[in-house]
């Protein structure tokens, strides 16, 4: 393994843009409070009109508060963890920090281009750029030839790869909310005031392949697909998370979903990301530090 030094100043920039901006989006007072508007196909929406998500829908703003709980109260601190064991040359840590640096990467694509215009998009920016480069270097920093010598045998490849094909598969359950409108000739009813969905773009066009792309290479052995199936299931394990958090901060806001989005959706994603972490912690007992 090789240090970046590149890395040295990324890392706590991105934890500054983080902590700046979830913040914001946890703590920020001010505004009218909820208001309705009429959205480019003539609905009436209401929008949060609190904070620096006042320009957000009423549905969206709590899971976009809940992303921020999440992010700021544990994936911040791990992601200070993993960086120091990085530095001390840890590959378990090394290997976590990868991860968790794709689920930054993840979020803050997220928040840049799905978050209604606010004060705080230079930060967006800032926070996306830096996860970016952030990812690639620790990425490209793991001697990924060296990565069998250091894998024992008690390495859950079959339970890994499997976990991951089923993962890769169960974000095509967003297919309902995309091919429903479009065979009908309408837009999206979740859409509202926005104008495409971010989430879909990203579930559907990059998590798909790279869990079966993960999965294969595990099964062969091959060197990437230890790393890369290290880096997809602790990005599931996040967003299992995350996805628990804005339902729960979606009820605070008296918000609430039908039994079946309950089961299809949230029970799919926390299963998943419950999954995902046990699986993380078999990978770490068996490879070697």
């Amino acid at each position: 393994m090789k240090q970046n030094r590149a890395l040295t100043v990324l890392i706590p920039i991105l934890i500054l843009a983080a902590v700046a901006s979830t913040c914001a989006g946890l703590f920020s007072q001010g505004g009218p409070g909820p208001f309705t508007v009429t959205s480019l196909h003539g609905k009436d929406v209401t929008l949060y009109g609190q904070g620096i998500y006042r320009f957000d829908t009423y549905f969206r703003a709590p899971i976009a508060r809940g992303t921020d709980a999440v992010t700021l109260f544990l994936a911040v601190p791990l992601l200070v963890f993993t960086f120091i064991q990085y530095q001390k040359g840890s590959l378990r840590g090394t290997l976590f920090l990868t991860g968790l640096l794709a689920y930054f990467l993840y979020n803050s694509a997220s928040m840049a281009l799905g978050i209604a215009y606010n004060s705080f998009f230079l930060v967006y920016i800032i926070y996306f750029s830096c996860s970016l480069y952030s990812f690639i270097l620790a990425y490209f920093s793991i001697r990924v030839d060296e990565l069998p010598e250091r894998i024992e045998a008690g390495f859950p490849h079959r339970l890994a790869a499997y976990l991951l094909f089923f993962a890769g598969l169960s974000v095509f359950v967003w297919l309902n909310e995309i091919l429903n409108p479009l065979f009908k000739g309408i837009y999206p009813p979740g859409l509202d005031t926005y104008t495409t969905e971010i989430t879909f773009v990203i579930d559907l066009g990059i998590i798909p392949a790279a869990c079966y792309i993960a999965g294969f290479l595990l099964l062969r052995r091959r060197p990437n697909g230890y790393l890369l199936t290290f880096v997809m299931l602790t990005l599931l394990a996040m967003i299992g998370l995350v996805v628990l958090s804005q339902t729960v901060f979606q009820a605070a806001a008296g918000i609430y979903l039908a039994p079946g989005q309950y089961f299809g959706l949230v029970g799919t994603f926390t299963i998943l990301g419950c999954l995902a972490i046990w699986t993380i912690v078999k990978i770490l007992k068996n490879v070697a530090n």
